[in-house]
């Protein structure tokens, strides 16, 4: 049974709502199934947002993006193994539409 993939909202992960089936246009196959959050949540979570965000440090923003990064790196096969079943989409494809004419 495929785990069901919950939402990051506001500082959780939240595992609410109704639960939707990612169909894979390659393979027909469910590739993950996520919950689908109402949304009278969703408009409750962004209600508690700040109205202006917390002022970061351009350090603290660079040390995200650097762990961002890292983590792409590491999980890079696994990246491109769900774009391409969620899309169809690979490597070639971008690099041939990028040098048609």
């Amino acid at each position: 049974m495929t785990k069901v993939l919950g939402n990051l909202i506001g500082d959780e992960i939240r595992y609410s709502g109704t639960v939707h089936d990612v169909i894979s246009p390659v393979t027909g196959t469910v590739t993950d199934s996520v919950y689908i959050v109402p949304k009278d949540e969703i408009s409750k979570a962004l209600r508690l947002l700040p109205d202006r965000p917390p002022t970061l440090f351009v350090s603290e923003v660079l040390q995200f993006l650097d762990r961002f990064k890292e983590q792409l790196r590491i999980q890079k096969d696994l990246f491109y193994e769900k774009t391409y079943l969620e899309t169809g989409f690979i490597a070639r494809d971008r690099w041939r539409s990028l040098t048609a004419p």
